[in-house]
């Protein structure tokens, strides 16, 4: 079984194309944990409405705590063998499961991602994301450069165990981090576009924190992992 998780927080306008792209998914044995961060704006009334109807919905609210600490509520919940986060505003395409599970069997122990297309808030395509089908660099490369989105991954439960949960403001980017230069887990990019990432200016990070914060964090991390590497005696 594949876990699905998604920590969301009012995000009313694009919950329904995010979670029917789940649902609609060709592979359908899986979990999908969406974690309500003290939505205000109606969001928890469309998602109810989608765990009435749909048994693999499991649906869990909170208070207000923030983006990380929502997403590790969902990865404490998580009962599969594979991993994969999903945006609440992102969206993917029907195959996306059954060619990450095609792969992951050719592919075990790696973490898998993706092609991405990034679209706007009208759904108008701005862009294609291609990325090295197999390419350590992409982590240090990351918040500086085109650097692939999260809701294109696909991690073994055993790897998403060692690394741990998230940390951070920059949480998915500190943990890939993390699990690419510190523990050495191999990454696979499918050639394919499976994931639908969207590039919203209502970002609720970039909100509290600004992007320019936002993208000097992801720099900060860097640099830390960098001087782990030096230390170990590896060349960046």
């Amino acid at each position: 079984m594949i876990s699905i998780v998604m920590a969301t927080w009012n995000r009313k306008e694009f919950l329904p194309a995010t979670i029917e792209s789940v649902l609609c998914q060709t592979y359908k044995d899986f979990e999908f944990i969406i974690v309500d961060d003290g939505s205000t704006d109606g969001a928890t009334d469309i998602i109810q409405k989608y765990a009435d109807k749909d048994v693999r919905i499991r649906f869990i609210k909170k208070i207000h705590t923030g983006c990380t600490d929502t997403f590790n509520k969902g990865l404490q919940e998580v009962k599969g063998d594979y991993v994969c986060i999903i945006g609440s505003d992102d969206t993917w395409l029907p195959v996306k499961l059954e060619k990450q599970l095609k792969y992951a069997k050719q592919y075990p122990n790696h973490i898998l991602h993706n092609y991405s297309i990034s679209i706007n808030e009208k759904n108008e395509i701005l862009n294609f994301s291609v990325f090295p089908e197999n390419d350590r660099n992409v982590a240090l490369n990351g918040p500086t450069h085109s650097w692939f989105v999260t809701s294109s991954w696909f991690i073994p439960k055993d790897i998403q165990d060692k690394v741990g949960y998230w940390e951070g403001i920059y949480n998915d980017y500190h943990w890939f981090m993390k699990a690419v230069l510190v523990w050495n887990i191999k990454i696979k990019c499918i050639p394919e576009f499976l994931t639908c990432h969207r590039s919203n200016p209502k970002s609720n990070t970039f909100k509290d924190i600004g992007q320019n914060k936002f993208i000097e964090l992801g720099k900060d991390i860097r640099e830390e992992m960098v001087i782990i590497l030096k230390q170990r005696g590896e060349s960046v």
